[in-house]
């Protein structure tokens, strides 16, 4: 069934407007010749739509269309030239063999650096924390007596 619909899809295209390349057709006419369901909706779609068209013939396209066209295509590859030139200018001195090493070394060094920055930053961070509520909780409350001191509120002391 979906090489049926596969089929159609082809019939209603390409088929009907005869631009089948002759082992695709081949093909076509195959299935066709053993799939009745087929068989129906190509001789079907042939008397509905291939022949409504047959009267219209096709207009010529103006030349200044195909001058606007070409043009528009010819400056849309002059900016992707630009482009690359660019980027290949910039990029192709560091694309050699020879500084694998010292891109190697240089993300060791990037990722080791960044992973202490996060690890001293968490750290400042907690002491911060820790400082702040030392404070809120008042001179009486040591970090060694913080689960003795009197917080105050149930609240407090259910998360403390």
């Amino acid at each position: 069934m979906n090489e049926c619909r596969k089929f159609r899809d082809v019939i209603l295209t390409d088929y009907l407007d005869g631009e089948l390349d002759k082992e695709s057709r081949e093909r076509l006419e195959a299935h066709l010749s053993v799939c009745t369901a087929c068989r129906i909706f190509a001789r079907e779609a042939k008397e509905q739509l291939g022949d409504s068209f047959k009267e219209v013939r096709p207009e010529p396209v103006p030349e200044e269309l195909w001058r606007n066209i070409r043009g528009r295509i010819e400056a849309e590859n002059r900016t992707r030239d630009i482009a690359g030139e660019i980027l290949e200018r910039v990029f192709k001195p560091f694309l050699r063999p020879q500084l694998v090493p010292a891109y190697i070394v240089f993300l060791v060094f990037f990722f080791s650096g960044a992973f202490v920055a996060h690890n001293r930053i968490k750290l400042v961070t907690e002491i911060e924390q820790g400082r702040y509520l030392m404070s809120t909780l008042g001179e009486e409350a040591s970090a060694e007596g913080l689960e003795n001191a009197n917080l105050g509120t149930a609240i407090e002391e259910y998360f403390l």
